[in-house]
């Protein structure tokens, strides 16, 4: 994932903070949208978008929007000690929710697939 952001020119936003559910990554491109990005891996080789309990797909404006409303009712609990994946919540990161509930869910979406079964080829040496 890291390399496809840099092939694509993308710098990380600095606002956001990986948490066990949502995007694995948001970044800028050279124009400046943000971007979400997801990896995934499967032995299968698909490239499917995943969906949520609720039907959503991943990354589609409906999904984001749900996520970023979600996200926002958290602003209580801003710089409160947290245990959970990603530590305590942000201004930062509630400011970059608002700005995904202000663009009403509509943001680039990126996913990288990887095939878990490819194995690497052995090194030739002559």
């Amino acid at each position: 994932m890291k390399q496809a952001q840099e092939n694509s020119k993308h710098t990380s936003d600095e606002r956001f903070n990986n948490r066990y559910h949502g995007p694995d990554a948001m970044t800028r491109d050279k124009d400046g949208k943000l971007t979400e990005w997801e990896a995934k891996g499967a032995q299968d080789g698909n490239t499917r978008v995943a969906t949520n309990k609720g039907g959503l797909k991943q990354g589609s404006a409906k999904n984001n929007r749900t996520h970023a409303k979600k996200m926002l009712t958290k602003h209580k609990k801003v710089d409160k000690p947290s245990n959970r994946i990603g530590g305590s919540y942000t201004a930062q990161e509630m400011e970059l929710w608002q700005e995904v509930k202000d663009k009403r869910g509509r943001k680039q979406h990126m996913s990288t697939h990887t095939n878990t079964e490819t194995r690497p080829s052995p090194c030739v040496r002559a």
